[in-house]
Protein backbone atom coordinates (compact mmCIF):
# COMPACT_ATOMS: atom_id res chain seq x y z
CA UNK A 1 0.00 0.00 0.00
CA UNK A 2 3.15 2.29 0.74
CA UNK A 3 4.56 2.00 -3.08
CA UNK A 4 1.11 2.42 -4.15
CA UNK A 5 0.73 5.75 -1.94
CA UNK A 6 4.21 6.47 -4.07
CA UNK A 7 2.66 6.30 -6.86
CA UNK A 8 -0.14 7.96 -6.89
CA UNK A 9 1.41 11.22 -5.87
CA UNK A 10 4.45 10.77 -8.56
CA UNK A 11 1.66 10.05 -11.29
CA UNK A 12 -1.28 12.42 -10.00
CA UNK A 13 -0.65 14.69 -12.97
CA UNK A 14 -1.60 11.55 -15.75
CA UNK A 15 -5.52 11.82 -15.99
CA UNK A 16 -6.25 8.24 -17.84
CA UNK A 17 -4.39 6.05 -15.41
CA UNK A 18 -6.06 3.99 -12.92
CA UNK A 19 -4.18 2.37 -9.64
CA UNK A 20 -5.63 -0.64 -7.88
CA UNK A 21 -4.79 -2.76 -5.24
CA UNK A 22 -5.31 -6.80 -5.87
CA UNK A 23 -3.84 -9.92 -6.02
CA UNK A 24 -2.59 -10.68 -9.35
CA UNK A 25 -5.57 -13.40 -10.11
CA UNK A 26 -8.02 -10.94 -8.30
CA UNK A 27 -7.61 -7.99 -10.80
CA UNK A 28 -11.19 -6.09 -10.75
CA UNK A 29 -10.20 -5.10 -14.96
CA UNK A 30 -11.93 -6.57 -17.92
CA UNK A 31 -9.91 -8.59 -19.97
CA UNK A 32 -8.76 -7.76 -23.11
CA UNK A 33 -8.58 -4.02 -21.47
CA UNK A 34 -5.07 -3.01 -20.85
CA UNK A 35 -2.73 -1.33 -23.07
CA UNK A 36 0.22 -2.23 -21.23
CA UNK A 37 1.26 -3.65 -18.18
CA UNK A 38 4.80 -3.68 -15.93
CA UNK A 39 5.79 -5.82 -13.47
CA UNK A 40 9.07 -5.45 -11.21
CA UNK A 41 10.28 -8.42 -9.36
CA UNK A 42 6.71 -9.01 -8.37
CA UNK A 43 5.50 -12.43 -9.75
CA UNK A 44 7.93 -14.68 -8.18
CA UNK A 45 6.12 -13.79 -4.34
CA UNK A 46 2.73 -15.39 -5.83
CA UNK A 47 2.84 -19.36 -5.01
CA UNK A 48 2.16 -19.49 -9.05
CA UNK A 49 4.39 -17.38 -11.34
CA UNK A 50 3.06 -18.81 -14.21
CA UNK A 51 -0.68 -18.11 -12.92
CA UNK A 52 0.20 -15.25 -12.48
CA UNK A 53 1.92 -14.37 -15.38
CA UNK A 54 -1.23 -15.63 -17.14
CA UNK A 55 -3.74 -13.69 -15.12
CA UNK A 56 -2.05 -10.36 -16.40
CA UNK A 57 -1.91 -11.69 -20.09
CA UNK A 58 -5.76 -12.04 -19.81
CA UNK A 59 -5.88 -8.44 -19.22
CA UNK A 60 -3.91 -7.31 -21.94
CA UNK A 61 -5.39 -6.31 -25.25
CA UNK A 62 -4.53 -8.57 -28.12
CA UNK A 63 -0.78 -7.22 -29.21
CA UNK A 64 -0.29 -5.38 -25.49
CA UNK A 65 3.51 -5.68 -24.26
CA UNK A 66 3.66 -6.92 -20.50
CA UNK A 67 7.31 -5.28 -19.59
CA UNK A 68 8.53 -7.61 -16.74
CA UNK A 69 11.78 -7.69 -14.28
CA UNK A 70 12.11 -11.01 -11.93
CA UNK A 71 14.90 -12.67 -9.84
CA UNK A 72 14.33 -15.88 -12.44
CA UNK A 73 16.92 -16.18 -15.59
CA UNK A 74 16.26 -15.60 -19.14
CA UNK A 75 15.12 -19.26 -19.88
CA UNK A 76 12.78 -19.57 -16.97
CA UNK A 77 11.50 -16.23 -18.11
CA UNK A 78 10.94 -17.03 -21.19
CA UNK A 79 9.05 -20.63 -20.55
CA UNK A 80 6.99 -18.61 -18.48
CA UNK A 81 5.76 -15.73 -20.94
CA UNK A 82 5.64 -18.30 -23.96
CA UNK A 83 3.40 -20.95 -21.36
CA UNK A 84 1.31 -17.69 -21.02
CA UNK A 85 0.36 -17.15 -24.79
CA UNK A 86 3.82 -14.56 -25.44
CA UNK A 87 5.36 -14.83 -28.37
CA UNK A 88 8.30 -12.42 -30.03
CA UNK A 89 9.76 -11.88 -26.41
CA UNK A 90 13.03 -10.10 -26.10
CA UNK A 91 15.52 -9.29 -23.28
CA UNK A 92 17.81 -6.54 -22.52
CA UNK A 93 21.56 -6.46 -22.79
CA UNK A 94 22.04 -4.04 -19.89
CA UNK A 95 21.08 -4.26 -16.60
CA UNK A 96 18.53 -5.32 -15.39
CA UNK A 97 19.21 -8.12 -18.04
CA UNK A 98 16.10 -9.83 -17.24
CA UNK A 99 13.79 -7.78 -18.78
CA UNK A 100 11.21 -9.10 -21.53
CA UNK A 101 8.85 -7.76 -23.67
CA UNK A 102 6.32 -10.08 -25.40
CA UNK A 103 3.90 -9.65 -27.71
Amino acid sequence: AAALKVARGALSAIINLEFHHASVDAMALKSASLDFAYSLGVPHHVPDTVSAIRSIAAKLKIGAPPLLYHRYSRDEIRVMLESAGFVGIEFSEAPPYWCAVGF
